[in-house]
């Protein structure tokens, strides 16, 4: 429900049709001429997300094609399920759905601590928080693997030290160094995550340098995090060793992949290991 004196929330019906996949190009045509405000194109016998670390060929798309699309509340139903008879759907359905997208995103980000540490969204946050606007998938911070990361630089963590967060994100390790006083580089090879990292350091009050800048072409630092995947550690150990003054702080590690990380980063032993569910944590003291 709106607020007083706010604009109200706009609702669409939603239609749900799912057809053979080479009527897709059509339909989505014949959609918009219906007057359809906006289209989704979903597989609806897909399998989970690819991740990096998967194996092999992408599997094939499948035979049929989800389309989700919306329509102004109250418009015409029966005209609109008419046409889709051309299209030999599978499927048709619908729903009414209150599009308070921006209401829905804040919904999935409350506020949240490790340590002594506060991670907030804008619209939440209260003094002295880490300020880290949801945006492109850059990390919010609330992944078993970032708060592991969290937990081991506050436990490192001596005055004057440099810290270099590799493949920075959304900058939320980088700025939480510098919320203790350390010396906080980020860098990224995306530069709209690097954006985004500075956008999170001036909402922060805090002061932290971000950049694009290769890890080939980076100083050493005291204490080095790397919260990656295994399949980029791995092909990154060298530089990632040459960059380590005195701690390296690797996350982001599934079970099933530490043992090939632990013998790319050998002969370094790790002085400690953290893990939260099917994801560890590799700590080495050069």
């Amino acid at each position: 429900m709106s607020e007083p004196g706010a604009a109200p929330t706009p609702v669409y019906d939603e239609l749900l049709v799912e057809v053979p996949r080479e009527e897709g190009e059509a339909l989505n045509a014949r959609l918009l001429e219906l007057g359809s405000v906006g289209l989704q194109e979903e597989d609806p016998d897909a399998g989970p997300p690819r991740q990096l670390w998967d194996r092999g060929p992408e599997a094939p798309p499948g035979p049929w094609l989800r389309v989700r699309a919306w329509f102004p509340e109250g418009g015409a139903r029966a005209v609109i399920a008419a046409a889709l008879e051309a299209y030999q759907p599978r499927r048709v359905s619908w729903r009414v759905e209150d599009t308070d997208w921006d209401a829905e995103s804040r919904a999935g980000f409350a506020p949240f601590s490790v340590g002594s540490f506060t991670v907030a969204p804008p619209w939440d946050a209260v003094p002295g928080s880490i300020v880290i606007t949801p945006a492109s998938g850059f990390g919010t911070g609330q992944h078993p693997t970032t708060r592991v990361m969290l937990e081991a630089l506050e436990a490192l963590a001596e005055p004057g030290q440099r810290v270099l967060d590799v493949g920075c994100g959304s900058g939320i390790l980088a700025l939480a160094a510098a919320q203790l006083g350390l010396d906080a580089t980020g860098v990224d090879v995306a530069p709209l995550a690097v954006e985004e990292a500075k956008l999170n350091a001036r909402q922060s009050g805090l002061k932290a340098s971000f950049s694009t800048t290769p890890l080939a072409e980076c100083e050493p630092a005291d204490v080095v995090l790397a919260n990656l995947h295994a399949e980029l550690l791995v092909p990154l150990a060298e530089e990632l060793q040459r960059v380590t003054g005195t701690w390296l702080v690797l996350g982001g590690i599934r079970s099933v992949c530490e043992a090939e990380v632990r013998a790319a980063f050998a002969p370094w032993e790790p002085a400690a290991r953290r893990v939260r569910g099917d994801w560890v944590s590799l700590q080495f003291r050069r």
